[in-house]
């Protein structure tokens, strides 16, 4: 699952990844992504922090997180892109397809970037 990382000597390996997404609850596009990923040695995960991060880098990159509602996953795989079932309320792998028509944005591409 964590084929995005590379071992070598005694780097301590990977023991999870926490992902928090920031996504908007009419059409489940995630206007931002935020990971946390630990080491077989990291302390644990605290998740309020984790998703207090999640905002404020939100809100640096000039997104205005208002209506944005949050989910919280241990189980997403780095090299992958999402977005979020509003129905199930759950992380959705998507295609490179779903993103990009003729190397331009088509999801989320409304609002992509919020002022």
């Amino acid at each position: 699952m964590y084929q995005f990382f590379f071992h070598a000597g005694d780097a301590p390996k990977i023991e999870s990844v926490h992902a928090v997404a920031l996504y908007d609850p009419a059409d489940g596009v995630i206007r931002h992504m935020h990971y946390v990923v630990s080491m077989s040695d990291s302390p644990k995960v605290d998740t309020k922090t984790v998703e207090k991060e999640a905002i404020s880098d939100a809100k640096k990159f000039g997104l205005t997180t208002d209506k944005f509602q949050v989910i919280h996953s241990d189980d997403v795989d780095l090299t992958s892109a999402y977005r979020v079932n509003v129905k199930t309320k759950k992380l959705e792998k998507i295609s490179h397809s779903e993103i990009f028509r003729d190397n331009k944005l088509v999801l989320g591409k409304d609002n992509a970037k919020q002022t």
